[in-house]
């Protein structure tokens, strides 16, 4: 095999597993520190473990890049995912 095809196949591997571990329904740990959980349960208004729009204020920041943060693609963000959120600002 080329190098060049072993690389590509190696670099589509690593994609496809990255990708499989996004949609996975395994339980994320939490990622945050005491103040940011704080911060998230207060944004989780219905206390179910995850922020979706409908509970976020109008003006909330989290709006403007919520596709982006919820990883995932289930239209919510878990407090992993908020946690990886906080990390970029």
């Amino acid at each position: 095999m080329k190098p060049t095809t072993l690389l590509l196949s190696a670099a589509c591997g690593l994609a496809l597993a990255a990708l499989g571990g996004c949609a996975s329904n395994e339980v994320e740990p939490p990622m945050t520190n005491q103040g940011e959980a704080m911060h998230f349960n207060k944004l989780d208004k219905d206390e179910n473990k995850y922020i979706t729009t409908d509970e976020l204020p109008t003006d909330h920041a989290l709006l403007l890049d919520f596709t982006n943060c919820d990883h995932n693609g289930d239209g919510r963000i878990s407090e992993y995912e908020f946690g990886e959120y906080l990390k970029t600002l």
